[in-house]
């Protein structure tokens, strides 16, 4: 199952955390898109001080809002592949978890969106940002424009040209 893209006027952020238990070495990936598959940004970020994969992928979830507050204000759908992130940044009440002042810090950037959806996806379908959280760590913090490295260029090649496939 490919990556989808949004509806006409919505721009479609990815995110994901990577997360090695063994060595606490963890990375955020993101990839803004538009509804022709257009990448508006790229980006990885190695995340130091991280202590599990929620927090991974809450803390993805901020880089790409906080990239995406660089545009005007969009119509965005966030989508990622992590259940318990999903629904506590869907949840109107406070988290009692010890990620609930990232949670809300998210809640306050998605607010200054014209609309924001957050929804889950499986992971197949967010290839991308899974990969550019793996390549954090080797990477280092990097935001790509207008030109993608090799191994973004590629799964964002694939991903786009299953999406022209599916259209047919």
């Amino acid at each position: 199952m490919p990556w989808s893209a949004p509806p006409v006027g919505w721009i479609k952020l990815n995110t994901d955390g990577s997360f090695k238990a063994v060595n606490k070495e963890a990375g955020a990936g993101v990839v803004a898109r538009d509804a022709q598959g257009v990448v508006l940004f790229a980006a990885c970020a190695p995340l130091p001080s991280c202590d599990n994969a929620e927090e991974a992928e809450a803390r993805a979830v901020m880089l790409g809002i906080n990239l995406l507050s660089r545009h005007a204000p969009a119509k965005v759908l966030i989508e990622l592949d992590c259940q318990a992130t999903v629904a506590a940044l869907q949840a109107e009440v406070k988290d009692k978890s010890r990620l609930w002042a990232i949670y809300q810090e998210a809640k306050e950037a998605m607010s200054n969106l014209q609309e924001c959806v957050v929804t889950h996806s499986k992971r197949c379908t967010n290839s991308v940002a899974d990969a550019l959280a793996k390549l954090a760590t080797s990477y280092g913090h990097r935001v790509m424009t207008d030109i993608l490295h090799l191994p973004v260029r590629d799964l964002v090649k694939s991903d786009t040209d299953a999406m022209s496939h599916d259209n047919i």
